[in-house]
């Protein structure tokens, strides 16, 4: 329990600061297998802030409170290529949200 307290408080500088990675001009991000434990909101927090972004790997990436509809997405209007090989939870529902995103090939 109290890794999770110091994980919450590692976070919060970057909560603070409004992202995690400041990369607007970033275009390729591969995050493979990589566990998220805190904030639902976490993977639009972390994508927002990458409008360029085209090409995103997320293989093997968990969340503890699972991806939901993977709604996080839609914030990268420029995305070409992506690849959940491994990723839990891609439901019906989660391919209608994907769908959504006109350039993706």
């Amino acid at each position: 329990m109290q890794e999770v307290e110091e994980d919450k408080l590692k976070a919060q500088k970057y909560f603070d600061k409004g992202y995690i990675i400041n990369g607007p001009r970033l275009q390729r991000l591969t995050l493979r297998d990589m566990e998220v434990c805190l904030g639902s909101n976490y993977f639009e927090f972390l994508l927002r802030p990458l409008p360029q972004l085209t090409h995103l790997d997320l293989s093997g990436a968990t969340h503890r409170d699972g991806h939901g509809d993977f709604e996080f997405l839609l914030v990268l209007q420029n995305l070409k290529s992506l690849v959940l090989h491994d990723v839990p939870g891609i439901t019906q529902s989660a391919l209608v949200t994907i769908s959504k995103l006109k350039l993706l090939r």
